[in-house]
């Protein structure tokens, strides 16, 4: 693994540290999911998670999403099908990675997290004392100088954590959405 160039792609938080959270059976994988919105301001804790139509087509998988505890609502977008989950049961966790700081995640989403991704980054951006020594000599960073022990950056809200809808959709979510707060 290179360590410097894997820190410097960006990978989707929301994806990486909040999907696990919800400790779905793991055939469940959304195309992608997304923090916000474009257009919707929330301060509910909110996940979105965009599927083809066709895994909403599927019994089993839609009883699975559907049932889960923090399972909002699903809007079909012509192809896909947009799963709001909210996520006030683990706001505290949300808001440590909408933050940006991953080392303070509960140790029993920390679990979750880590034995469901089977990814490095996430890895170290849980455990990002295990890796200074590591990054020390590979980034010429010295930590004694460093805000903060975060080795991740914060989610990018502007362009990759952002999911882009019609007009139409995004009316519709921001009813939903509000009628969470």
């Amino acid at each position: 693994m290179d360590l410097v160039e894997d820190l410097k792609t960006y990978c989707q938080k929301s994806t990486m540290f909040l999907w696990p959270m919800l400790a779905l059976p793991t055939n469940i994988k959304p195309i992608s999911t997304y923090l916000v919105v474009d257009g919707i301001e929330t301060d509910t804790p909110v996940l979105y998670a965009l599927f083809p139509n066709t895994t909403m087509k599927n019994v089993l998988l839609k009883q699975s999403i559907m049932s889960h505890k923090m399972f909002e609502y699903v809007i079909n977008d012509g192809d896909f099908d947009i799963v709001v989950f909210n996520l006030n049961e683990i706001d505290k966790d949300y808001l440590y990675v909408i933050n940006g700081k991953y080392s303070h995640i509960s140790q029993s989403n920390k679990v979750k997290i880590v034995s469901s991704t089977k990814n490095k980054l996430a890895e170290i951006g849980l455990y990002p004392s295990k890796y200074y020594d590591l990054y020390r000599d590979e980034l010429e960073i010295d930590f004694d100088e460093k805000e903060g022990p975060e080795l991740l950056d914060l989610p990018d809200f502007n362009c990759n954590e952002k999911l882009h809808v019609s007009d139409s959709v995004k009316n519709y979510l921001s009813k939903i959405v509000t009628s969470l707060s």
